[in-house]
């Protein structure tokens, strides 16, 4: 199953492949270009008609054939964008209706079909290509999704985060500048109405830039942000000589000094919601890590000097008696006081040998200052260390105590082991006397001296009973 759908003719793996969005923002872009090559000679005509000066021909007879062209190009793109709709939609399936661009370009080839087949739409024809022009917008997304666009994901990002800073600039400029065109409007509209030196063309002049009140405020915008000489001009040549304070005034206060302080908070609150974008963050660190590797690489080609794949202890040393190779490794944030010392942190497999990959991951660990992650996971180590510490000398104390008292047990019992013993020497030292006594009796009467020689029967069982006495005589 993973093989089939990982396959080259699959619709989703098709449409989720970066080489099909970048085919088809290719697609978008040529598109754009044709229609700009269209609109030009639709204005060639137009001058012509008008009897614009330089437009003396046709679009025909400038470009001749470009209007067969154009119908071509326009059904190729649009079978293009066809297929484009329909392999989203077989591969996609209910993703599909979840993307606004999705209903987009949908809309966008159903007009066309439409179009094409009936050839009589309500909507006009320039209209619709003003339309099209929106998918161009489509490239931002295809930019974020593809790396080499940095430049323009930063710039789009950077617009996006900056629209609610915009709307309060927006706001900030317009009320000051309401405010001065309402002052300025007032007086100088009274002043063109009552003054009865003024020529015609005087009061024609001034009511231009400031008769009413939205001309008074376009004027007072150009005034602060565009250029500023003509109103300047009109003001201080047909209004009064003093009307130059006024002009420096508005425009080192508001022209230099509060735009300058706009433009520069508008910009760190911009740049600050570009560097917070998830996206700009993964793209930093990924550049930071192929620009690593990269450097590593570069300076693991210089080291290997053998070629054999793997940097020894010795090129390793060899290397780093060079002071600009210190210098270069203090520029990455490592500085070097022991080379044997780094190479052994940095050699991780134990072969005694540095590869490229050791290199590139070792220097990245160990670059720069520790940081409050490196000082937590160590002292993480540390109590782990000290627990297991704490453990063993918990279970060695155990295990001491337990013999301990086993010992005592032990002495305990050889003690009460001799006390038990100490009567059963006596009685078989007494045992030991009779059986003397006995085998004495035994020998003088079997060397005839009779009765007399052997003791009385009394005496020979004096202190045992005679049953007891001849089982023992027996055993003996």
């Amino acid at each position: 199953m993973e093989q089939e759908e990982n396959t080259p003719f699959n619709a989703a793996w098709i449409v989720r492949s970066s080489q099909f969005e970048l085919f088809f923002a290719a697609v978008i872009v040529a598109n754009s270009f044709v229609m700009a090559v269209q609109a030009i000679y639709d204005g060639i005509d137009v001058g012509n008609k008008i009897g614009f000066v330089g437009y003396e021909s046709t679009a025909a007879e400038c470009m001749p054939g470009a209007s067969e062209a154009f119908t071509i190009l326009e059904m190729v793109f649009g079978i293009l964008f066809t297929v484009e709709v329909v392999l989203k939609i077989v591969g996609l399936k209910l993703e599909f209706v979840m993307s606004l661009w999705n209903w987009f370009d949908a809309f966008l080839v159903v007009v066309w079909i439409i179009d094409t087949v009936l050839r009589s739409f309500p909507l006009d024809t320039n209209l619709l290509r003003l339309v099209r022009l929106a998918r161009l917008m489509r490239l931002v997304k295809i930019a974020r999704a593809v790396q080499g666009f940095d430049s323009l994901v930063v710039m789009t990002t950077a617009l996006q985060g900056s629209l609610f800073a915009l709307i309060w600039v927006f706001v900030l400029l317009l009320c000051i500048q309401m405010l001065f065109a309402l002052l300025l409007g007032q007086l100088l509209t009274i002043y063109i109405d009552t003054d009865p030196d003024l020529t015609e063309e005087t009061r024609l002049k001034i009511f231009e830039y400031f008769g009413t009140f939205p001309r008074a405020t376009l004027t007072m915008f150009e005034l602060t942000l565009g250029n500023f000489a003509p109103v300047a001009r009109v003001l201080q040549e047909h209004v009064s000589q003093a009307m130059v304070v006024f002009n420096l005034f508005h425009k080192v206060t508001f022209g230099f000094a509060c735009v300058g302080v706009v433009n520069g908070v508008f910009m760190q609150e911009t740049l600050k919601v570009a560097q917070n974008d998830d996206s700009m963050m993964m793209r930093t660190v990924q550049n930071r890590k192929r620009q690593h590797a990269k450097k590593m690489h570069d300076f693991f080609q210089y080291a290997d000097n053998s070629g054999d794949g793997s940097i020894t202890k010795d090129e390793w040393t060899h290397v780093l008696s060079n002071e600009k190779a210190q210098d270069w490794f203090a520029g990455q944030g490592l500085t070097v006081q022991d080379a044997d010392l780094l190479f052994d942190l940095l050699e991780t497999s134990g072969d005694g040998s540095l590869t490229s990959d050791e290199l590139a991951r070792g220097v990245s660990r160990l670059a720069g200052p520790s940081k409050s992650f490196d000082v937590l996971a160590s002292q993480r180590e540390q109590n782990l260390v000290n627990a297991k510490t704490r453990t063993l000398i918990s279970e060695i104390s155990a295990r001491l105590q337990d013999l301990q008292d086993s010992q005592l047990q032990l002495g305990q019992m050889l003690h009460m082991q001799q006390v038990k013993e100490q009567p059963c020497e006596s009685q078989n030292i007494s045992l030991k006397d009779e059986v003397i006594k006995l085998r004495e009796a035994l020998r003088g009467y079997n060397e005839g001296r009779g009765p007399k020689a052997m003791k009385s029967k009394s005496q020979l069982y004096e202190g045992h009973p005679p049953s007891e006495t001849s089982d023992f005589v027996h055993g003996i």
